[in-house]
């Protein structure tokens, strides 16, 4: 069971913090089965106790690592999740209650213009790191529900699954709580249904993957998100953003 934790991840946090340097590699776009989203539209990275560091800009994804630590930058919160052995949901993880602020983001976004060879990589990512220890030291331990932390383990687990095919009753099991209560919690946090989640999930990845770099065919960004076909995911995002996606994408590029 997820613990949330604000003691646990500062003392993990800490320990990968004390490492000499950091060996930083970073995340691309791939093609293929085994490409796997961590926390779709948030700014992320991982560190290991040996030191290793890999760097997820938005639009990338990457399994999770064994036995590290996983910070995730956004203008909402810091969220920090510590994976043990076991990559299936992470040990315990914490939640700031404020953002990350324009400076930590303008230096991930530089530390994301770096090469793995750049002799500033390590340095940079350690100052993000200690800015987020600062961060996590004045932070009080928070208090949640038994509903509230329910809901963060399902955005945890849905954020890193949602472009798998699974059902209602699929998503339950692997949670471990029954079906009715997953609809209740998904309802009153994000005032939708499980499906409409999840869609909603898909639909922000593709915006991410239409502004990317990396100019993919519509068919490869439908399968990427999870969409069986690639006339569907073009209908319900031209119902949510009013335009085809290729338009939403030459109308980003003139910007």
């Amino acid at each position: 069971m997820t613990i949330f934790s604000l003691q646990i991840i500062r003392e993990r946090f800490a320990e990968v913090l004390n490492l000499p340097g950091f060996d930083v590699q970073f995340a691309r776009p791939e093609s293929g089965e085994n490409f796997s989203c961590s926390l779709r539209s948030e700014s992320s990275f991982f560190l290991d106790r040996t030191g290793r560091a890999l760097v997820i800009p938005p639009g990338c994804g990457i399994r999770e690592v064994p036995d590290s630590v996983l910070v995730s930058l956004s203008g909402q919160s810091i969220m920090l999740a510590y994976f043990g052995e076991s990559v299936a949901e992470p040990e315990a993880w914490y939640r700031t209650r404020e953002g990350a602020g324009p400076i930590l983001e303008d230096l991930f976004r530089t530390l994301c213009t770096l090469s793995p060879e750049s002799r500033g990589a390590s340095p940079l990512l350690r100052s993000i790191c200690e800015l987020v220890f600062e961060r996590l030291e004045t932070e009080i331990e928070q208090e949640l529900s038994e509903e509230e932390q329910l809901w963060q383990r399902i955005r945890i687990w849905l954020g890193r699954c949602f472009r798998e095919d699974l059902s209602r009753e699929a998503i339950a099991k692997m949670l471990r709580i029954h079906p009715a209560r997953l609809s209740r919690v998904v309802r009153k946090f994000a005032g939708t249904g499980v499906c409409d989640y999840i869609r909603d999930l898909r639909l922000g990845y593709a915006e991410e993957l239409l502004m990317a770099r990396e100019v993919m065919p519509i068919e490869e960004i439908s399968r990427r998100c999870g969409f069986n076909s690639a006339s569907y995911f073009i209908s319900i995002f031209r119902q949510r953003y009013g335009v085809s996606p290729g338009s939403f994408r030459r109308g980003k590029i003139n910007l």
